[in-house]
């Protein structure tokens, strides 16, 4: 007899929304695997977050967790000169599925990003740009170019379907459609973009094409005074061996903003699994 998940996914899916319309009007992820530019890499911003998938792709059995977290420091200022966002991943914390031995290697990677219109922001950088201990498909370096749009759909505090976010880039390595993938080289280009549709005041519902396949998933700020956000989400859709991933988020501006700007809830974008889950 099959096992149907789609009770308890409604159920948490409910709980989070009715959560998020008392929190206060900030921005939660705007995507989960693919970088996104809009007000990311404030000086003082810091950030830690970790990531939960049932299984990798290659893997045979329905639950079979691995786990990866982040840790994020902000060091510019995006609306004035160049944001810059310099985050270290530890992967391999779960140990039990994807690539053998792997626990606690890591990488270290940056994101510049720069406000060109009220409503449009770039961004680019480089994920995997050095690291330890590392399985052959982390150490290919992934550089990026993006873009992030802000569309107004509903002007006004605290509305419902206020806003549509939407992201376009290309990049190599992990950016790669399938059969352009190869652990071996970092060369090939692949498109990656991502819209997400502010569906309560702070949780978005988010659509993403990763490059390779496709995710959809749900963000919220699910605390009214904790700058916390959860993103819960099912990956590899168009995969046999689709998954879900849940990421959890937490930042904090330790220095004093002396002008108004657009925070991203001072919160770090989810990490990315590594690309080792990929290929195991």
């Amino acid at each position: 007899m099959k096992t149907s998940y789609g009770g308890p996914v409604i159920f948490l899916f409910l709980f989070l929304a009715q959560t998020c319309v008392f929190a206060q009007n900030r921005v939660p992820a705007l995507s989960s695997t693919i970088p996104n530019a809009f007000a990311q890499g404030y000086l003082g911003s810091i950030g830690a977050g970790g990531a939960l998938q049932s299984r990798s792709r290659l893997t045979s059995n329905f639950i079979d967790p691995d786990a990866n977290a982040a840790f994020a420091i902000g060091l510019g200022n995006p609306e004035k000169w160049i944001g810059v966002d310099f985050r270290l991943n530890i992967y391999g914390i779960g140990n039990n599925t994807g690539a053998s031995d792997n626990f606690l290697e890591g990488t270290v990677e940056f994101h510049l990003t720069r406000q060109l219109a009220r409503q449009i922001w770039a961004g680019a950088g480089v994920y995997d740009l050095a690291g330890w201990d590392n399985e052959p498909a982390n150490k290919l370096r992934s550089v990026y170019l993006t873009l992030t749009g802000v569309l107004p759909l509903r002007p006004g505090e605290g509305h419902f379907f206020k806003t549509c976010y939407l992201t376009a880039g290309v990049g190599n390595g992990r950016f790669r459609t399938d059969g352009q993938y190869d652990v071996t080289r970092e060369g090939g280009v692949g498109v990656f973009g991502s819209a997400a549709f502010q569906v309560l005041p702070e949780g978005n519902f988010v659509i993403e094409w990763t490059g390779y396949n496709l995710y959809t998933g749900f963000s919220v700020f699910p605390f009214k005074k904790l700058p916390a956000q959860l993103t819960i989400g099912v990956d590899d859709i168009f995969h046999e061996n689709w998954h879900f991933v849940l990421a959890g988020t937490i930042g904090f501006q330790i220095l004093k903003n002396r002008r108004k700007t657009i925070h991203h809830g001072t919160t770090i974008m989810p990490p990315p699994p590594p690309q080792t889950s990929r290929v195991f």
